[in-house]
C-alpha cells in the first residue's frame, strides 16, 4: 500500500543484488565446503527476486517492444560471461577471493544503477498501440 510498482521493483532488485553480494563475500571467506554451497545455492535463488523486477519492467516502459527489449538485455547481460573467462585465468594467479570481490563489486554497482536509474514509465518512443476505436 502506498507503493508504486516500480519502487517495490527496486526493493526487491536491489535487496537481492545486495543479499548476493554479501552472501558471496560469505563464500569467498568460508572454509566450509558446506557453507560455501550453501552461501551460493542461496545467492543463486534470490536471482529469481532479480527477475521478476527486470522482465516486467520492460512491459512497462514499451510493452509493444517488450520482446526486442529483452532480447537485447539477455544479449548484453551475457557479454561479462564471455569477457570472465579470459579475466578468471587471469585473476586467478592472485586467488579465488579476487574473483568474488569483481563479483561483489558488480552487483552492488548495478543494485546502485538500477535504484537511480529504473523506471516503469512508458517512454516516449514507444507511445501506446492504435486502439481499433481510434483507426
Amino acid at each position: 500500500r502506498g507503493r508504486t510498482a516500480p519502487e517495490v521493483w527496486k526493493v526487491f532488485n536491489c535487496g537481492a543484488f545486495i543479499s548476493q553480494a554479501i552472501l558471496i563475500f560469505l563464500a569467498g571467506h568460508l572454509n566450509s565446503v558446506n557453507g560455501v554451497f550453501l552461501c551460493e545455492i542461496m545467492a543463486v535463488g534470490l536471482s529469481a527476486f532479480t527477475w521478476v523486477a527486470i522482465s516486467v519492467n520492460h512491459l512497462d516502459i514499451a510493452p509493444q517492444h517488450a520482446s526486442v527489449l529483452m532480447g537485447f538485455s539477455g544479449t548484453f547481460a551475457c557479454v561479462p560471461v564471455f569477457l570472465s573467462i579470459g579475466f578468471i585465468n587471469y585473476t586467478l594467479a592472485y586467488g579465488w577471493q579476487v574473483v568474488f570481490y569483481v563479483n561483489i563489486a558488480l552487483y552492488l554497482v548495478g543494485a546502485l544503477l538500477y535504484w537511480a536509474f529504473a523506471s516503469g514509465e512508458r517512454q516516449r518512443w514507444a507511445p501506446p498501440a492504435p486502439t481499433p476505436e481510434s483507426e
